[in-house]
């Protein structure tokens, strides 16, 4: 679960870095690139089809995973990218601790509506959890659907 969780970070840290640069459709691209491989492995792996098991749950959370690092390779080669608006090398790859200070500093407000939005989302999936691995995974599914329509928006 930790490696899942690894990826949503950098996933939508480095989509933050994008838009913050100005350059919107390459996280875009990348969130593309992750949603359109998950709805593709989605129901191969929680169903099966041929050779490959139907893993139920536990196929959800790997294909979720799987397409998500995906989306994060994606952006790290637009990181190093010469035509992208933010390039990371490792002179950059030092820490000043008065940075992440101030950031948070400004940063409180917004850090905090992320976590009730996070929050309300862990709340339906308790809700849910109970119903059983199919509502689960049919609930991921339809989240992942309703996302992929809204990205362009």
């Amino acid at each position: 679960m930790l490696g899942g969780n690894i990826t949503v970070l950098l996933l939508f840290l480095i989509n933050r870095i994008f838009r913050g640069a100005g350059d919107p459709a390459r996280a875009m691209r990348a969130l593309w690139l992750a949603n359109l491989l998950n709805l593709v492995l989605d129901p191969l792996l929680i169903f099966g089809l041929g050779p490959i098991p139907a893993l139920g749950l536990e196929g959800a959370a790997i294909a979720t995973t799987f397409s998500r690092a995906v989306g994060v390779v994606y952006q790290l080669r637009q990181l190093g990218d010469p035509g992208s608006r933010v390039r990371i090398s490792w002179r950059h790859a030092r820490l000043d601790v008065a940075i992440p200070r101030r950031l948070m500093r400004v940063s409180g407000v917004g850090v905090f509506q992320y976590l009730v939005g996070t929050a309300s989302s862990l709340g339906l999936i308790r809700i849910l959890a109970p119903l059983g691995d199919h509502v689960l995974a049919g609930y991921t599914v339809a989240i992942r659907i309703i996302v992929f329509v809204l990205l362009p928006a």
